[in-house]
């Protein structure tokens, strides 16, 4: 029956139990592009996964190693005299505004702690993303 409907454009949530069109399921990374078949759709709709992914985050995030305060920025900005950690940049971070930069990103294993923090301008973190530090990651 399930075939059926899916030939209809229709899965049925296993969460909420409603029978949704194929659009509102999360297509699997795993699977062969351009398949055609149920299996190649996560079994719950999108607004039912919605909790099952904040709670995701919010182990992750307690995983994080350190913290850092209001403080500690405040000590980095005067550390840097108030211009962007970059290299290439050293603006006037209180004209510009400031992030809070992880030097080792979070996703690659860095932590909260003060020693890995610095502070950049909107541009050069948001330039820099998830990217390790020239000369940390591993040899090519």
């Amino acid at each position: 029956m399930t075939k059926r409907r899916f030939e209809d454009g229709l899965l049925e949530c296993t969460r909420c139990e409603r029978m949704l069109p194929v659009g509102r399921f999360q297509r699997r990374a795993s699977a062969t592009a351009g398949a055609v078949n149920p299996a190649a759709y996560r079994s719950q709709c999108r607004e039912c996964r919605k909790p099952v992914k904040a709670a995701q985050a919010a182990r992750r995030r307690g995983r994080l190693i350190g913290s850092y305060k209001a403080v500690d920025v405040v000590t980095l900005y005067r550390m840097q005299g108030g211009r962007c950690a970059s290299a290439r940049c050293g603006r006037d971070l209180g004209v510009v505004g400031y992030h809070v930069d992880h030097v080792v990103p979070v996703s690659k294993g860095g932590t909260n702690r003060f020693g890995n923090l610095q502070l950049l301008c909107p541009r050069c973190n948001l330039t820099k993303g998830a990217k390790m530090p020239a000369g940390r990651g591993r040899a090519a």
